[in-house]
């Protein structure tokens, strides 16, 4: 505790005399007319700042820890004296220092020097004789002088600090262990804590750097990666990252619908025929994104001629990875746009994916599965449109939309194409089977007759299902998935049998 507080002690003296050095200095360099002759002259009467009015090189604490034995005493006159390197200059002295030299003199205050600063903490004298550059402070603590000598002359093992005394070697390795006491984490595990709790000063830099980084809007980065995109010389990779980028920021309706002034859709459909397969995959990509439950931008890719494009993807493409973004665009172009559906008919894309489905391949179930949740969603849209109409005839939109619906009639469609949507139901994955027992669910009614061949294994799914769903209750798993999939499969059972 004598410790800590010894050290606090010792803080607190070295900024008071700080204190006063910037006094000195800003009263300097704050007049601009003060010329080197100038005089500072310092002058208090408060007693508890002994401290503050002592130059902090000429301190009796300095001279007392330095090496060498006992300190030198400066014995004042009335007279001018050159203060000696490493002499303890008492208290309540005139003191001056010529900045050219380096030379610092004392003497007592004489009592004009006392009266002429009375009442002033602090003022600048100018006098026109001096040509040397010398600069003086007085401080009147005359009252303090004697009392500091009787102190001073005590045991020189020991410092007066006001009322508390403290020994000369416990200062100082006071002063000697300050620094290292205040900044030293010695416990490993604590500094890695401190580490991680506070960012590191380069991390700071980053922050800073990146704060004058310049702001963009959505639209302003897609035009900056529009005009990447377009950019002479541009390398396949680069043009892929680009794509990559942009579709990023296409999710948004707005900015997807911005595509077009920054002319970066009809740079999309171009894509889409490019001899590059990396090319046309990333460019359905960014289009099956920007489509989504977006009409205004769906009837830009109707009227770019996206579609067909698609569809030829869809056909004549041998890569596996294109015709899976090719059918996501198309999946994400008709969705909810009865139009767009007509014309997805009209150019042969229930054919298409029927084709998609007779494909035996089992590299081509994934592609197969996003056939039938297309067709499955396709058929949901046709029947919401019917019962919204069935609930509310007066809904003169929902009529309109009902029309639009009917003169694509998807069901009538499906079934004209055999209703190839059962095939992957062989399948042993289990999301495989529930999105085929999904599908055939919405088409119980104009399927039926295909999906009677289908009962046989339809009761072995049912057996299968329903130890699962018994295994899958005795373990306590709250998800019953086998347990839904089991009540699927008896509905459908129930609408052939």
């Amino acid at each position: 505790m004598h410790k800590g507080n010894l050290s606090l002690s010792i803080f607190h003296i070295c900024m008071v005399h700080l204190f006063a050095i910037s006094c000195y200095v800003s009263v300097l360099g704050n007049d601009d007319s003060l010329n080197p002759s100038a005089v500072l002259s310092v002058n208090t009467n408060d007693e508890k700042r002994e401290v503050e009015t002592k130059p902090i090189d000429d301190l009796a604490i300095d001279s007392q820890i330095s090496e060498g034995g006992p300190v030198e005493m400066f014995q004042p006159t009335h007279e001018w004296q050159v203060i000696k390197p490493g002499q303890s200059i008492p208290p309540g002295l005139h003191i001056r220092m010529d900045f050219q030299t380096g030379i610092k003199e004392a003497k007592f205050l004489d009592p004009e020097d006392d009266n002429s600063s009375a009442g002033s903490s602090l003022q600048v004298v100018r006098e026109e004789g001096e040509e040397n550059g010398e600069v003086e402070e007085s401080v009147d603590m005359e009252t303090e002088k004697m009392k500091y000598l009787k102190d001073y002359n005590r045991d020189e093992s020991e410092i007066n600090f006001g009322e508390r005394r403290v020994s000369k070697d416990d200062l100082k390795n006071a002063l000697k262990n300050f620094k290292s006491g205040m900044d030293d984490v010695k416990n490993k595990e604590e500094a890695e804590k401190l580490q991680e709790k506070y960012r590191s000063y380069e991390e700071l830099k980053q922050d800073f750097k990146a704060m004058n980084v310049k702001v963009e809007t959505d639209t302003e980065i897609m035009q900056r990666l529009v005009d990447q995109f377009k950019e002479e010389g541009a390398s396949l990779e680069q043009k892929i990252n680009v794509l990559h980028d942009l579709e990023y920021y296409v999710h948004q309706i707005d900015n997807a619908q911005n595509l077009e002034s920054i002319n970066g859709f009809k740079m999309l459909v171009k894509g889409l025929n490019d001899t590059e397969p990396e090319m046309k995959e990333a460019c359905a990509f960014v289009l099956g994104s920007a489509f989504q439950s977006n009409p205004k931008v769906q009837i830009q890719g109707i009227e770019e001629g996206a579609m067909t494009l698609l569809l030829r993807m869809m056909h004549f493409d041998q890569s596996f990875n294109v015709q899976k973004k090719a059918l996501y665009a198309l999946s994400s172009l008709i969705r909810h746009f009865p139009y767009a559906q007509r014309k997805f008919v009209s150019l042969g894309g229930v054919t298409n994916l029927s084709q998609v489905l007779q494909r035996e391949s089992s590299a081509m179930l994934p592609l197969q599965i996003r056939a039938v949740s297309l067709f499955n969603d396709l058929v949901v849209e046709h029947n919401s449109a019917k019962e919204t109409v069935d609930n509310d005839p007066s809904d003169t939109v929902a009529r309109q939309r009902l029309e639009q619906y009917n003169q694509v009639n998807i069901s009538k469609i499906i079934v004209d194409h055999g209703c190839l949507i059962v095939r992957p139901i062989f399948s042993s994955d289990h999301d495989v089977r529930e999105k085929v027992l999904l599908a055939m669910s919405s088409l119980l009614t104009p399927c039926k007759a295909h999906f009677k061949d289908l009962v046989d294994h339809l009761n072995q799914l049912k057996i299968e299902y329903d130890g699962l769903a018994r295994d899958e209750l005795a373990s306590g798993d709250t998800e019953e998935f086998f347990r839904s999939m089991l009540v699927l499969v008896e509905k459908v059972l129930s609408q052939l049998l």
